[in-house]
């Protein structure tokens, strides 16, 4: 199965596609892009969807010590990284806004299953963006790899159950991209993700467990999200961005746009930074 696949990216790369990376720095796509080197098959650039005003400050850091780690069992690696600023076009006053400029003038805070705008309007078009404006190509000679699995929600499973593993261009829905889409690891669990690291890349788990996972977070995922657990909202509050997630959750509760379930997230996160200490907390500025 991996051969024929491999043959098939082998074709569309023969037909002057390129293959993009997408690299968020965990353990699934760390996988996805170990795999797709295994294969070798030849990578035209590893990218990194950076939402601007809601990142962790020092992402660029913590992506280049793992490539580097794998740049040592696949020389050159390193070299094909790229970070995209994802910002999203304001119509209105053709500007483009980042992730709180957005959330105030217009969107509130993202909900799952609602309105994930923070995905459409900023990675995606962001993404979109780039390969026209960067790479100058058509969408559909693009192939991009994601590292998504059947287990990671309903409808992932549904979707990757339907579509499979390699996806043509031509799907509508508005949470994929315009692209090729591979997804080397759908069919993978979390545990043979980890297996899959530990006994062949074991520095790459090292430094997972020891700059990520193991500080109860994902340095990769916006700093305030709807998605994260209070165990992962306290956790950053002591890595000192207490007094930062309360500002900016303040001033969306004052703010009348985004749905009403956006403040009821909002609230419950503040309740829970709010559970953390003063005092092991510092305050730190970023962009």
């Amino acid at each position: 199965m991996v051969i024929l696949m491999a043959r098939t990216i082998y074709d569309l790369i023969n037909k002057d596609h390129i293959v993009v990376v997408n690299f968020s720095g965990g353990k699934d796509s760390t996988c996805t892009l170990l795999k797709v080197l295994e294969m070798k098959i030849p990578i035209h650039k590893i990218v990194y969807m950076k939402v601007v005003g809601n990142t962790y400050p020092k992402i660029e850091d913590y992506l280049k010590g793992i490539l580097k780690i794998i740049d040592k069992y696949y020389p050159g690696t390193l070299k094909l990284f790229e970070i995209i600023e994802c910002k999203t076009k304001c119509r209105m006053h053709n500007c483009f806004e980042d992730f709180w400029e957005y959330a105030l003038r217009y969107a509130g805070f993202p909900v799952p299953h609602v309105g994930l705008w923070c995905l459409t309007h900023f990675k995606l078009e962001g993404y979109h963006r780039w390969i026209k404006e960067k790479l100058k190509v058509e969408y559909h000679k693009v192939i991009s790899v994601v590292g998504i699995k059947k287990g990671d929600s309903h409808w992932r499973k549904r979707w990757l159950s339907e579509h499979g593993e390699l996806v043509p261009p031509n799907t509508t829905d508005v949470r994929i991209t315009k692209t090729w889409k591979w997804f080397p690891i759908m069919s993978m669990t979390n545990e043979e993700l980890w297996s899959y690291l530990k006994e062949n890349y074991p520095e790459v788990y090292d430094y997972l467990w020891s700059e990520n996972y193991g500080k109860r977070i994902s340095l990769s995922q916006c700093l305030l999200c709807p998605y994260r657990s209070k165990g992962e909202v306290q956790a950053l509050a002591r890595l000192g961005f207490r007094g930062w997630m309360l500002e900016k959750i303040d001033m969306l509760l004052q703010n009348e746009k985004g749905y009403r379930l956006s403040k009821q997230i909002l609230l419950r996160i503040k309740r829970w930074i709010l559970e953390t200490s003063h005092e092991i907390t510092k305050w730190i500025e970023f962009t």
